[in-house]
This record gives C-alpha cells, structure tokens and sequence, in this order.
C-alpha cells in the first residue's frame, strides 16, 4: 500500500459523507520501526464527515495483530475491534484564537485550509498502538509448555532457596538440588531461546 493512499485531499473533498477502506498488514507497522507487533490483518474504515469550518473522522478498525506473548514470547493472536473518532477544524494560522487552542486536544487537529491534506497514517497507527492491552498473554494453558515448565522451575526452586533461608538463618551453598528445581542446563537454554526471539 502507498503511502498517499492514506491521505485525504481536502481541497477537493465535497462537503458530506464519504468512506475510505484500508486493509493493513504487517508491513504496515513495520514501517514505523514497530517490533511490538509482528504481523496483522486489519480492515480499517474512515468515514469522513466535512462541513464548513470543520471535518470528523470516524474510524473502525476490526481485525487481530499478532505480537509476542509476555510469559513465553510465542506468537500470540490480539483480536482488535473499536470505533474512534478525529475531529478536524479548519483555521488559517494568523485566525486561530484561543477558543479554538482551549479546545484542541490529542482527538483533535488544527489545519490550515491552504496545506490542503490530511494524511491519516499516523493515526490509525496510534490507535491501533493505544487499543492494544498493556498485559499481554496467552489464555492459562496456552503458552508454550516446554517454556512455562522452565519457568516453573525456576520459580519453585527459589521459593525453596528461600525456605531453607529462613529456617537455617543463612544459605546452604553446598544442599542437593532439590527436585522440580530447574538445573543450570535448562535455564542456559531458556536464556539463549528467549535472546534469540528478542533479536529477530
């Protein structure tokens, strides 16, 4: 997809109603250097509403992205699916007053009617960014098995580590590994997998 498919020319933009569909991939975040999401297959409608002195831009975006999971950094499905809208008011530069500043905010953009265009990539790229979940997993059961085992282990040996602690007053360097901890062996590999998807 072309960059200038994203931009709407105002200038020749009539008054009233019209949609514009876009359908992104994962080359689409990939542009902006984006390595939270991996892949994508959205549908993205922009109905654009102009009038005189202003415009809104209703976005619908539907679809899932994919991005790694924050517990096994598998590839984790996000289904994505949500209304926005962008409102636009149109002011020369020396006719802005400070009503229209008071009311601009992060929904809303001040454009000189002379520039004659809005590009809408930025945005839809924002919003799909905010819509994602700050915590991002799979459903229990669903991480990787061998990963969460490993994990597991870890966890349980230092609990056990910890135990032992409180009830000899200091550490016992030279104990036996106690089973279900997790041996030097399998945390070097856990470490090497997770540096290796880290840098793909």
């Amino acid at each position: 997809m072309e960059f200038t498919d994203f931009i709407i020319k105002i200038r020749s933009l009539k008054n009233g109603t019209q949609v514009f569909e876009y359908n992104l991939d994962g080359s689409f975040f990939a542009e902006f250097g984006n390595s939270i999401i991996l892949d994508a297959s959205l549908r993205v409608l922009a109905e654009v509403e102009k009038s005189s002195g202003r415009m809104e831009v209703n976005f619908l975006v539907n679809g899932i992205v994919v991005t790694e999971c924050d517990r096994c950094l598998e590839k984790l499905e996000i289904p994505m699916d949500f209304r926005t809208t962008l409102s636009v008011k149109f002011a020369r530069t020396g006719e802005i007053g400070e009503q229209i500043v008071d009311d601009s905010s992060e929904d809303m953009v001040i454009i000189d009617p002379s520039e004659g265009e809005l590009d809408l990539k930025q945005y839809i790229y924002d919003y799909v960014c905010i819509n994602l979940p700050l915590q991002r997993v799979h459903r229990e059961g669903e991480c990787n098995a061998e990963v969460m085992r490993i994990l597991n282990g870890i966890s349980s040996g230092a609990e056990r580590r910890e135990s032992r602690e409180d009830s000899c007053g200091n550490e016992e360097r030279n104990a036996p590994q106690l089973q279900g901890e997790v041996s030097e062996e399998s945390l070097e590999a856990l470490v090497k997998r997770f540096s290796t998807r880290k840098g793909k």
